[in-house]
């Protein structure tokens, strides 16, 4: 058997010339000389995509969607391959995220004119990594229910995998009002700092009470420190 291949050499003026080279397959061994994993050869069946795709908006984070996947299913599919799937079906059911990113931040001239706020943040890269939006209804709100505050983070359960921030207050029959919500593009306290600066100056004062769950980052990017 026979295989041609091209090849390109250069000849004393530097000029390509397009040479063709020939090799013999002399010898074939029809055996793996390592251990085969099968399980890393999951491939992802129409029921596996359809739970995926079922389950994507339910669970929190991606590891916990891959750990329920891989158990249900017995597979061994990587985090960055549910990533890539969740990404696909998201991309498929509404477009590219790259579009709602652009309109979101072009609804911030309604909103402004429309006695709310909305703060935003581009990478170098020119793609979104923080936003902070509070409707005119959200801010009334923070003008009589700022006593207790509670923010919650639903990390990157949504089609820009970026934390949103859930910023939700108490009005005076008990119930929860919205504050309002942002997006960060990580969970690290220099972007908890960015959001707490951000909504303490457009409250113009600091809430009575923080709540929130045991994230670190969260916490070291505290009001008092914003």
């Amino acid at each position: 058997m026979i295989f041609m291949a091209p090849h390109s050499q250069k000849d004393q003026n530097y000029e390509p010339i397009d040479q063709i080279l020939q090799y013999e397959l002399k010898e074939y061994c029809n055996e793996h000389n390592h251990p085969l994993n099968y399980k890393a050869k999951s491939q992802f069946s129409k029921q596996i995509l359809d739970e995926i795709d079922l389950l994507k908006g339910q669970i929190k984070t991606l590891v916990d969607l891959q750990n329920v996947i891989n158990t249900k299913f017995g597979t061994n599919f990587t985090y960055a391959q549910i990533q890539y799937q969740v990404n696909h079906l998201l991309e498929q059911n509404f477009g590219h995220p790259t579009e709602d990113a652009t309109n979101f931040v072009e609804m911030r001239k309604d909103v402004v004119q429309n006695d709310g706020h909305f703060s935003f943040e581009l990478g170098d890269d020119g793609k979104l990594e923080k936003a902070l939006f509070i409707s005119a209804a959200m801010l009334m709100y923070s003008r009589y229910f700022l006593d207790a505050v509670l923010i919650d983070a639903t990390y990157g359960r949504n089609r820009f995998n970026m934390p949103l921030i859930n910023i939700v207050g108490i009005d005076n029959f008990g119930r929860t009002i919205m504050l309002g919500f942002a997006l960060l593009n990580d969970g690290t306290s220099i972007s908890y700092q960015w959001l707490f600066k951000k909504s303490k100056f457009v409250w113009e004062k600091e809430p009575g009470f923080i709540i929130t769950d045991e994230c670190e980052a969260m916490i070291s990017g505290n009001f008092m420190r914003g």
